[in-house]
């Protein structure tokens, strides 16, 4: 409970924080070594400047584990928030939970529930259910380790009404999902992570998302990670006024409890 009420804290110290877009990677989530029992981490990341240009943007999050043999059930919640000349240009919240049941050594079943909204892609929420499958194609403990991961997911998405667009309303279809993960452990210290994400609609081919997210990740110590990351994500049929690809490049500190 103390590990709990740190967290919570820490959480309240950090919510109406910084930050620029976020983009979370479930697959950067699995780095941590699975362990008995609950387990958990939180993250702040930030960044600013001021002179000709006065910028603030900053995201806080926090993960939750629970491990029993075979089964391993997390949560994700996230929030971020950005502004340019003072005026706001982030505001994004994400939550993702997942249920695995690791079957073989090489293949598990994973369900999963998520919710996001982005004021600046005109996301008023998206709400999505899905179900999968993750193999571990290749991996040497300590040294490196390719996973793939195929699956389905329900989505709901409502947009929010802007001038000049006609696409406003609640659409709902389904997508199919498929990762491709590689992790290289450079040393004791250090290890890369880099996930390409297609979900391509099923019933639309040329609607489709490409994600690909690259970490660098520093053990700093026990309980303290530094990470690097870069993000490129690729929308061919964005809402109406929303750019096709956003690249996101942030710093971050998490702390493991």
């Amino acid at each position: 409970m103390k590990k709990i009420s740190l967290l919570l804290i820490l959480l309240s110290c950090l919510w109406g924080a910084l930050e620029a877009q976020a983009i979370v990677n479930i697959e950067n989530m699995r780095t941590i070594k699975p362990v008995e029992g609950w387990s958990g981490q939180a993250e702040l990341s930030f960044g600013g400047s001021s002179g000709n240009t006065d910028k603030t943007s900053g995201t806080t999050g926090a993960r939750l584990q629970w491990v029993k043999k075979a089964i391993t059930n997390f949560a994700i919640l996230r929030y971020a928030y950005g502004e340019s000349a003072g005026k706001r240009d982030t505001n994004t919240s994400f939550f993702h939970a997942r249920h695995i049941h690791q079957r073989t050594s090489w293949r598990a079943d994973e369900y999963y529930l998520q919710g996001e909204t982005n004021e600046f892609s005109r996301l008023s929420f998206r709400g999505l259910i899905g179900l999968g499958q993750r193999f571990t194609l290749s991996e040497v403990p300590k040294r490196h380790a390719v996973y793939f991961n195929l699956g389905a997911f329900y989505v709901v998405e409502k947009l929010d009404d802007q001038f000049g667009v006609t696409d406003d309303g609640t659409t709902r279809f389904w997508r199919l999902s498929t990762a491709l993960s590689y992790k290289l452990q450079m040393n004791e210290q250090v290890h890369f992570l880099s996930t390409t994400y297609y979900q391509p609609r099923f019933d639309r081919g040329t609607d489709y998302r490409i994600l690909e997210e690259a970490t660098l990740a520093v053990k700093m110590s026990e309980r303290f990670l530094l990470k690097l990351s870069l993000d490129i994500v690729h929308d061919s049929k964005p809402p109406q006024s929303v750019q096709k690809t956003d690249v996101v490049y942030s710093t971050g500190l998490e702390y493991y409890f």
